[in-house]
């Protein structure tokens, strides 16, 4: 039986005249049967808004990657471990997008690479968003610039990055993305839990 794909928040949102551009789903592509996947796709055409899906399976799960469960290891449990990880990650990918998704959340610079060249190559789709996740720890100016270079379209950042503090925004709008000089790269502070 097909679970029925619907975010809850679109209909309240316009109810109350709220604005909606984005949704995300955080569990992971890995996670979701392709008809869940193309259903959260035609929800968001139908719907006008972009549906965003959290790329897995991370560290945690591959198995191979104890280190991510200890306390050290911490900094390791949004990562793809291993070459194979990160392979099985860019498939899911391509997966997504096969199936209509146009917006993906990445966790791991590697992963970001990867998704680049594939815009970069065609093997991806050129209008595929990439937005890197707030668990990379993107806490400065010049590692914001280093993943717009790398081709991140929209950067969440933590909560606790002071707002007044323009450094973020400033290094992006210098910068562009990387992406044929595109200037799309945004911040976004991340209040509760962001991925």
């Amino acid at each position: 039986m097909i679970r029925q794909v619907r975010f809850s928040g679109i209909d309240a949102a316009r109810r109350e005249g709220v604005p909606l551009h984005r949704v995300s789903q955080g569990s992971g592509i890995t996670l979701l049967r392709d008809d869940e996947i193309r259903a959260y796709a035609e929800l968001g055409a139908r719907q006008g808004i972009e549906v965003c899906l959290f790329v897995g399976r991370r560290a945690p799960w591959s198995g191979e990657a104890a280190c991510a469960l200890v306390p050290d290891g911490k900094v390791f449990g949004w990562r793809h471990l291993l070459v194979a990880t990160l392979s099985a990650a860019y498939d899911d990918v391509l997966r997504a997008c096969d199936l209509g998704i146009r917006s993906v959340l990445a966790g791991d610079e590697g992963l970001i690479t990867l998704i680049e060249r594939g815009r970069r190559s065609g093997e991806l789709p050129a209008d595929l968003m990439l937005k890197a996740s707030a668990v990379l720890g993107i806490s400065n100016a010049l590692g914001a610039e280093m993943l717009a270079r790398a081709g991140v379209d929209t950067l969440n950042v933590a909560g606790d990055i002071n707002r007044a503090d323009n450094a973020l925004a400033n290094a992006l709008a210098q910068t562009g993305t990387g992406r044929s000089g595109s200037s799309r790269a945004s911040t976004r502070p991340c209040r509760g839990p962001c991925r």
